[in-house]
């Protein structure tokens, strides 16, 4: 039977609220990585109900708008953050616009969907290059080291691997795609002594088309996302209706 999927909308549009909470975090108030910011203030709200994976959209200074998929409805999640939440990460959110929607339990076979989705093309542990056996390295750069006289285009060394993640998922496979934007970024991460770091990975964003390949796996793939770190905001999978506008 397949787990029911919802589509949740978290308004965050008290500027000062959402500084406060940062600062509660040790974040700083004007963050650097929207990701992990929004990924602490969603699991000090949900818990373990919290959306995975999720975009963050920018709506001006310290607001924002965090899209997500989770199994829990808006209603219950309220009264989870209600029950358990930090009064800090309650106040940063503007909860009448708390909403979400039920995702189809099912997916037609061949069905194709206009999408967009930001990823982290790396990969692990590759056999060319300067980093250390196991590392995490930007897919173009692995590529580039594995073979340094080949010309390479940066879009189709990530549209490549894009494809590649879709396919291994079994639940779609790639249409066409294009880099709408491309920028490295440096990532917040902390470990187990709750000490904070920052590594550079890749920020990719493509919008195309994508063909359903298995109605389950491809329920799946939406519930899981696409690529690393897609609990920090990476991996979603927006879809929209080919040939026409709006998202869904």
């Amino acid at each position: 039977m397949t787990e029911r999927l919802y589509m949740l909308r978290v308004p965050v549009s008290d500027a000062l609220a959402y500084e406060r909470f940062l600062r509660a975090q040790r974040l700083p108030p004007h963050p650097m990585d929207d990701g992990y910011a929004a990924h602490c203030l969603l699991g000090r709200l949900f818990g373990e109900h919290a959306p995975k994976p999720f975009t963050v959209e920018r709506r001006g200074r310290g607001t924002l708008r965090v899209l997500g998929y989770t199994d829990r409805p808006a209603k219950e999640l309220k009264t989870h953050a209600e029950r358990f939440a930090d009064p800090e990460a309650w106040e940063a959110v503007d909860w009448r616009g708390l909403a979400s929607k039920p995702m189809p339990a099912t997916w037609p076979r061949g069905a194709v969907f206009e999408f967009e989705t930001r990823v982290c093309p790396v990969v692990r542990g590759p056999q060319h290059g300067p980093c250390r056996k196991g590392a995490e390295v930007d897919v173009f750069l692995a590529r580039a080291w594995a073979a340094p006289e080949a010309p390479l285009e940066r879009e189709a060394v990530y549209r490549d691997w894009l494809a590649d993640a879709l396919a291994r998922s079994g639940g779609a496979r790639l249409g066409h795609a294009r880099m709408i934007s491309f920028r490295r970024v440096r990532l917040v991460r902390r470990n187990r002594a709750r000490t904070a770091s920052a590594v550079e990975r890749p920020d990719v964003r493509f919008r195309g088309t994508l063909v359903v390949a298995d109605p389950e796996r491809f329920h799946a793939l939406l519930r899981r996302g696409v690529g690393r770190h897609r609990s920090f905001g990476f991996g979603m999978v927006l879809l929209r209706p080919s040939g026409r506008a709006g998202s869904c």
